[in-house]
């Protein structure tokens, strides 16, 4: 349990630095909802768990705030659209949900589409489960 305690140190300022930071938003996501998962494997019942899952639901309740129309993310709120960012934002999505949080289908499948469009040719979308 001690293990699971000092992982969550860190986490308060998730809501903090999401609004202008989508990076932060991906990376808090994605580490937040690990936890959960762990926590809900190991029957992990504390205050704190509680709290970090309100967190996790904040914070994708700011992905269509931070969202462009295009699907994509970028490191700052304001600027240049990023593979990379919408990448590691989309892999917190997926974490979250895997963690059992409503997450919109929308944001997955934008975040996806605009990653899709931007693969090589002939590299087999399939195998990413993007379609193609």
């Amino acid at each position: 349990m001690p293990a699971v305690t000092s992982a969550f140190v860190g986490l308060d300022a998730l809501l903090e630095t999401v609004a202008d930071d989508p990076w932060s938003l991906a990376s808090d996501l994605a580490s937040a909802s690990v936890l959960l998962r762990v926590a809900d494997r190991h029957k992990l019942r504390s205050e704190r768990v509680s709290e970090l899952r309100g967190q996790a639901i904040a914070a994708l309740g700011m992905v269509a705030r931070v969202q462009r129309p295009s699907g994509a993310f970028g490191y700052w709120r304001n600027g240049k659209s990023s593979p990379y960012v919408t990448a590691m934002v989309l892999d917190g999505l997926l974490e979250a949900r895997a963690a059992g949080l409503r997450v919109p289908a929308k944001a997955i499948a934008k975040a996806a589409g605009f990653l899709a469009e931007r693969m090589p040719k002939g590299l087999n979308h399939t195998y990413f489960g993007l379609g193609g």
